[in-house]
């Protein structure tokens, strides 16, 4: 079976393609950005602007709207107001597969891969998709070398080329995350929007994941939700944090550690020590 996207929800009208522009010294820069769900403000009027090359990380406590704004910006929710802008250009009308195509990809609180694949082919049908439409059938394209090679090089480069062949249901958990991971660089994007990407792994394997992060932040740009403080201060070199749907604050991890409204929003009065 193919793996691709049917082409009216990929194909970019003329209306998009010369949608509004701005100048792009930023990467992704969301303005005003606001979704209501049922008269609840999930995010109201969110400015947050990427820089290229760096780990953004949102924080904040359940119900901030972090998830929601990784969804705004990837696409699966359409925003009530606002616009985001990518690479200087409107990108609030594209659905989730035509920000892909553009280079924003994304992984999910739950894995996301195909179970009764091969870890080999599941990469497979992520390149397949990105260099369609030279590849019609899965039956005739599992063995070009143009999709082998490539994934070849992407399961060496997340540490899982001695499990290509194996199921992905074989896989531990924390192997499939790391799986989820490389599937969302397979597309070849400038984004990768991660949300808690080492939830309920193991320590060793919550290792390897910020080694990738880290490795990651050479060849993209990440935004990125997570839970563990101690690696998240590590990794990002900005934060970001956000309270009721709001942006309170937003530095380097050395501003926000020292926040008053930080510290206020997580223990009321009371100082909190993020390390």
């Amino acid at each position: 079976m193919p793996f691709s996207t049917p082409e009216d929800s990929t194909r970019l009208t003329a209306a998009q393609r010369t949608a509004t522009k701005i100048a792009a010294p930023h990467l992704l820069q969301s303005v005003n950005l606001c979704k209501h769900f049922a008269g609840v403000r999930a995010n109201n009027s969110v400015n947050i602007t990427i820089q290229k090359g760096e780990i953004h990380a949102i924080i904040g406590p359940n119900g901030a709207g972090k998830t929601t704004f990784i969804n705004l910006i990837s696409g699966d929710l359409s925003p009530s107001e606002g616009q985001i802008f990518f690479n200087g250009e409107d990108i609030s009308p594209l659905n989730t597969a035509q920000r892909n195509l553009i280079g924003i990809s994304r992984s999910y609180q739950i894995n996301n891969v195909f179970d009764e694949l091969s870890v080999l082919d599941n990469v497979m049908l992520v390149v397949q998709a990105k260099q369609r439409p030279h590849f019609g059938f899965w039956k005739s394209a599992n063995q070009d070398p143009r999709l082998i090679e490539p994934a070849i090089q992407l399961l060496e480069q997340t540490g899982l080329i001695e499990k290509q062949h194996y199921g992905a249901n074989q896989l531990s958990y924390g192997e499939q995350r790391i799986l989820e991971l490389t599937l969302a660089i397979a597309s070849q994007p400038e984004l990768l929007l991660l949300d808690e990407p080492m939830a309920g792994i193991s320590q060793e394997n919550s290792g390897l994941i910020k080694a990738l992060l880290t490795s990651f932040k050479k060849e993209y740009s990440i935004i990125l939700i997570e839970h563990d403080m101690d690696i998240l201060f590590d990794l990002a070199d900005t934060i970001t944090v956000m309270v009721e749907g709001e942006v309170i604050a937003s530095g380097t991890p050395a501003i926000i550690q020292q926040d008053p409204a930080v510290q206020k929003a997580y223990l009321g009065n009371e100082e909190v020590v993020f390390r």
